[in-house]
């Protein structure tokens, strides 16, 4: 199966479905690598963790079917090794519960009283290990990747490895997807088509579109939502016929009948979408069976692939033909690794969503989009997107790609961007007291 082909539908799938155009439309042929077997890292020993928090201002509101965003709360781990070199970690947990049940501060509690003194006592740990090591506590999967993330970081620091190089990734560029949001005037849920606030918010939208696309841009994902879905998606289409283009719904259909949601959902048919992700709720992956059955748009998870264990269950039952696969989420770095060989041994696509990170997460990402697994463009693009200069680091799109960072580890230290907008909530040394945090 090629870059950017679906996987054969299912029995009752309809087969004349309209086909999206290439996902790896841009990745050069001079970006791929011989393929290679990830490499085992040596192990580390922790002397210490840091928990390092700040707030940081978006250059722009993100707004969902979720929640509207205009800070960014960050968790960092810091973690002193015995050998003398020091890893970090990004908790990309967002303000609130209303998207995961994570939240940041809920997640900074969680390292600080659960998480770091299993950690430490641990011992020397090969970064495979890390997160058995945190198996006691159920659940958490960002705060223990956080953790995790960092032990990859100086493992891969002490072998003089980048972490794609590490994981085995084949590409050393990869396309770049960008994510536009709700416009803040976007028709409220009970809105009329044609509305001068309808009118404002395509406008707003068309025009973040045409400048992502002028910076490179190959693939666009529209936050959707009830009211907010065919017209936006449409518009989109009419104005860049050619462009891979996804709806993301964040679960917002949850609440209306399946049969309306299967109606709204075929319209979208003619707009030859990537994939419509996350329509339903996260534990109704039998209802998104139903759905990917049925309905002529392909289907995507992401707030349902929780762990190894949900994606094998939406392989079986057919859930989904595209995946969002995220660390953070699924269980940790070398989960997502598994995550994405089960997809495309299974024949979906996938790519490497984001939670606008700073730049240790999108360097994670990168890393991870590299990987074979990795068929469709992810939420990969230029830091400034987000934030200021620096903070999320430094991607430019070129010709539709971004470099994946070459650097032994994940990050070879914290941009002084970030630093200077992050005060220490303690460290917490093995075996020894904690230390006061920063006033």
């Amino acid at each position: 199966m090629g870059d950017g082909e679906l996987r054969p539908a299912p029995a009752g799938m309809s087969q004349m479905r309209p086909q999206p155009p290439s996902v790896r439309e841009g990745l050069r042929p001079l970006a791929l690598r011989r393929p290679t077997r990830a490499i085992c890292l040596p192990a580390v020993e922790p002397l210490g963790v840091e928990l390092l928090y700040g707030e940081l201002e978006l250059v722009r509101p993100v707004k969902s079917a979720c929640e509207s965003y205009g800070k960014r709360p960050v968790v960092v781990v810091r973690v002193a090794m015995d050998e003398g070199i020091e890893g970090f970690g990004e908790c990309v947990a967002l303000p609130s519960p209303t998207y995961d049940p994570e939240y940041a501060l809920g997640s900074l509690l969680v390292l600080e009283k659960h998480l770091q003194g299993r950690f430490l006592a641990a011992g020397r740990l090969r970064p495979e290990h890390a997160m058995g090591a945190l198996s006691a506590v159920k659940g958490h999967n960002a705060a223990k990747t956080a953790l995790e993330a960092a032990v990859a970081d100086a493992s891969c620091k002490l072998a003089g490895l980048s972490l794609a190089r590490a994981l085995g990734a084949i590409h050393e560029r990869v396309p770049a997807g960008a994510v536009l949001g709700i416009p803040a005037s976007a028709l409220p849920r009970d809105g009329q088509p044609g509305s001068d606030e309808a009118r404002e918010a395509l406008s707003s939208l068309i025009g973040s579109a045409t400048g992502l696309l002028a910076s490179g841009y190959k693939r666009l994902k529209c936050k959707i939502m009830p009211g907010w879905d065919y017209v936006p998606l449409s518009a989109l289409r009419e104005a860049f016929p050619d462009i891979v283009l996804l709806g993301d719904a964040n679960e917002s259909y949850d609440r209306m009948d399946f049969r309306e949601v299967h109606a709204r959902l075929q319209a979208l048919a003619p707009l030859r979408l990537a994939g419509v992700e996350q329509p339903l709720a996260r534990d109704r992956i039998m209802d998104h069976a139903r759905l990917s059955a049925s309905v002529d748009v392909p289907i995507g998870l992401d707030e349902s692939l929780r762990s190894l264990n949900c994606l094998d269950m939406a392989i079986e039952l057919r859930a989904c033909e595209v995946a969002c696969i995220k660390a953070a989420r699924i269980g940790g770095i070398f989960a997502a690794c598994a995550a994405l060989e089960r997809c495309r041994e299974a024949g979906i696509t996938a790519y490497v969503g984001g939670m606008f990170e700073t730049a240790i997460g999108r360097f994670l990402n990168a890393a991870l989009a590299a990987m074979p697994g990795a068929t469709l463009a992810g939420d990969m693009g230029d830091g400034g997107d987000y934030y200021e200069a620096g903070i999320g680091g430094h991607f430019p799109v070129d010709a539709g790609t971004i470099a994946v960072p070459e650097e032994p580890g994940i990050i070879g230290s914290l941009p002084e961007a970030l630093m200077g907008r992050l005060i220490s909530r303690g460290w917490y040394p093995r075996g020894g007291a904690q230390e006061a945090p920063q006033a």
